[in-house]
């Protein structure tokens, strides 16, 4: 009887054992696990399921943030209790769990603080962010609120001298060019400000365009924009795409926006147009890319040009592009890189482009291995 409870407890230790050891695993699994992906001007970060943020690439205007200034071939941790972060023209934005905002670099505005012009290292600028655009000229954020500010060094929107300006109410996504800042509204309102120098946009022509937002369109669910073009995603999936002056010929100057646009594709989640090419995520989890193939951007297999949308990878939950290269998350936590990297973008500790998705892990030290 002693020998049988002796033998019951083991058993009982053993079990227990295993599930403690089953769950720091998950637990550990859980925290190393990326979150979010990034990339933006030959520069690389994610986030990883505990806040920590880690970056790498080009870091010549210290938007790396490791007071450097140096390249970072291999992956280098920046930040902790990061909830999101946004990479512009030297400049990158980051929002912590607690809902401030930091800033560092040096780009074409100040922090947006009004005073700062730049900063080696994260510098905190302000409270109650919920997500942060930064681009070239012009840099956005969302408040807890869901008001939209932004701040820039070209005069769009109430005169701000650096510092932030609110710009409207009920927001729910910005996306930005050189010179315009472009939004979706709660109840899919799309409305704009800015120069819209190719007219593709939609932005009426008046003195005061610079400064007073404008109503452009409806029942938009998601917007990708540059500066010759822009791409809305409608609450039904379709894809539509609106060129500005530079393509006449395809640009009907009378119509609504969407009458004016041409359709692509059905079925979409997500787009990026960052310059000439193009990168789509579809509901079923594949990723679609066409136009200008410089060093592989596509991630199809060639340097070769394509006119044509052509499936890249599958089972994706995220995509980020850059002008030079792209990254997805995929649903089950790997990360995948191609294109570009002359100054170690695509973290894999070499300067030399891929010009397919290529996987990357991102391990505990933080350093990456290849598979």
């Amino acid at each position: 009887m002693k020998k049988r409870k002796t033998i019951i407890i083991a058993a009982a230790i053993i079990l227990v054992s295993a599930i403690v050891s089953v769950c720091c695993m998950n637990y550990i699994e859980k925290k190393n696990r990326i979150v979010k992906v990034e990339v933006g001007d030959s520069v690389s970060a994610v986030i990883k399921g505990d806040g920590s943020l880690w970056m790498w690439g080009y870091n010549r205007r210290y938007q790396l943030g490791d007071g450097t200034g140096k390249d970072v071939k291999k992956p280098k941790k920046i930040m902790s209790d990061v909830k999101d972060v946004s990479i512009g023209v030297g400049l990158t934005g980051a929002i912590k769990k607690d809902g401030s905002l930091w800033v560092w670099g040096f780009g074409y505005s100040t922090l947006g603080d009004g005073i700062t012009e730049g900063a080696k290292k994260p510098k905190k600028i302000t409270n109650h962010v919920k997500n942060v655009k930064m681009g070239q000229y012009v840099n956005a954020i969302l408040k807890d609120d869901d008001s939209l500010w932004i701040w820039d060094n070209v005069g769009i929107g109430p005169k701000s001298n650096g510092n932030m300006v609110k710009i409207d109410d009920n927001v729910k996504q910005v996306a930005l060019n050189d010179h315009d800042v472009v939004y979706i509204k709660d109840n899919g309102e799309m409305w704009a400000l800015g120069l819209d120098y190719w007219d593709a946009i939609g932005i009426k022509e008046n003195a005061g365009r610079f400064e007073q937002a404008q109503k452009v369109e409806e029942n938009v669910e998601y917007i990708s924009v540059n500066v010759k073009e822009v791409y809305a995603i409608l609450n039904n999936g379709e894809l539509y795409r609106r060129r500005g002056t530079i393509y006449e010929d395809e640009f009907d100057d009378e119509g609504s926006w969407i009458n004016g646009a041409e359709k692509i594709l059905d079925h979409v989640k997500f787009m990026s147009t960052p310059a000439v090419y193009y990168t789509v995520l579809k509901t079923d989890g594949s990723v679609w890319t066409w136009g200008d193939n410089f060093s592989g951007r596509l991630g199809n297999g060639t340097l070769k040009n394509s006119n044509m949308p052509e499936q890249v990878i599958d089972n994706a939950k995220q995509v980020s592009t850059s002008m030079t290269h792209a990254a997805v998350l995929k649903n089950d936590g790997t990360l995948w890189m191609w294109g570009s990297n002359k100054y170690g973008e695509l973290g894999d500790g070499t300067t030399k482009c891929s010009v397919v998705p290529k996987e990357i892990k991102v391990g505990d030290s933080g350093l990456f291995s290849i598979r």
